[in-house]
């Protein structure tokens, strides 16, 4: 073997790298990536190690922009960073929407529970915290019947505002699982708020949310009446859609849409 022959074999064993071929379950290749955020349309470079990510996924990241949501609109692979100057993508949104939904007034609901799951739902719509008291919630046994409202023992001001709620759409999601329901309502905060309750043979019990209010609130009357119409819709739809069950999640149709639309590859029925 002459000298170029053994500095071509030399070479070419030298272009080998650990990352070629195909990547194992569970590994990622880090990457530079654009990201330009909805909010305000500036577009930012971060350092992604967790995450394989491609054009058009959602991600949330640390530093200025922290808890606000960004599209990705450019992927590198080959870079040479200081971490130094480079915040990180710390979560990427799950936008993979699967199963069939019908349409009831403003929402779209599904009895698929693992369509749109509340896990995937929240990080949607809520920015991930960083917790540092940690989450405490309390609650007794008083309950109300769903068909009967007025027992809730709200304000009329309370009232009329939970109805203005529920009127103009602010409850996002809804979500029904055996006896546990988990609500996202719009409010006047950057984030949504969180209601949760427990609902058994037509009866609301253990209902909380985690606004700054002590008694009942204007975001829970707004549940509560989304509650009622999206159960009333499923009852005069039932033969349509049986086998009936108490089980069903519900959306605002414009945030469907939005994230299933996404990527431009919808993946669920109407």
């Amino acid at each position: 073997m002459n000298m170029e022959e053994k500095a071509k074999k030399a070479l070419g064993k030298n272009l080998q790298t650990p990352n070629s071929g195909k990547k194992k379950p569970g590994e990622f290749h880090p990457s530079v990536v654009e990201i330009r955020f909805l909010s305000s349309g500036l577009t930012l470079p971060y350092y992604s190690d967790n995450f394989d990510l491609q054009e058009g996924d959602m991600v949330y990241v640390d530093g200025k922009m922290e808890g606000r949501q960004g599209e990705v609109v450019r992927v590198s692979h080959n870079f040479k960073i200081d971490l130094d100057n480079y915040h990180r993508v710390v979560e990427k949104l799950n936008t993979e929407v699967h199963g069939t939904f019908y349409s009831a007034k403003h929402h779209f609901f599904t009895l698929d529970q693992d369509a749109i799951p509340v896990e995937q739902v929240r990080p949607w719509l809520i920015a991930p915290k960083k917790s540092v008291g940690g989450l405490v919630i309390g609650w007794d046994d008083s309950g109300f019947p769903l068909d009967d409202l007025e027992q809730m023992d709200v304000s009329p001001q309370i009232a009329d505002r939970g109805v203005e709620y529920y009127l103009h759409h602010q409850v996002l999601y809804l979500n029904v699982s055996g006896t546990k329901g988990y609500a996202i309502v719009r409010g006047n905060q950057a984030d949504p708020y969180e209601v949760e309750f427990c609902y058994q043979d037509g009866e609301i019990s253990r209902l909380t949310c985690n606004c700054y209010c002590t008694d009942h609130c204007k975001h829970m009357v707004a549940v509560m009446l989304q509650l009622r119409e999206m159960l009333a819709v499923m009852q005069q739809q039932n033969e349509s859609i049986a086998p009936l069950n108490s089980d069903f999640s519900a959306i605002l149709k414009e945030i469907l849409t939005f994230y299933a639309d996404l990527k431009r590859r919808p993946s669920f029925r109407l």
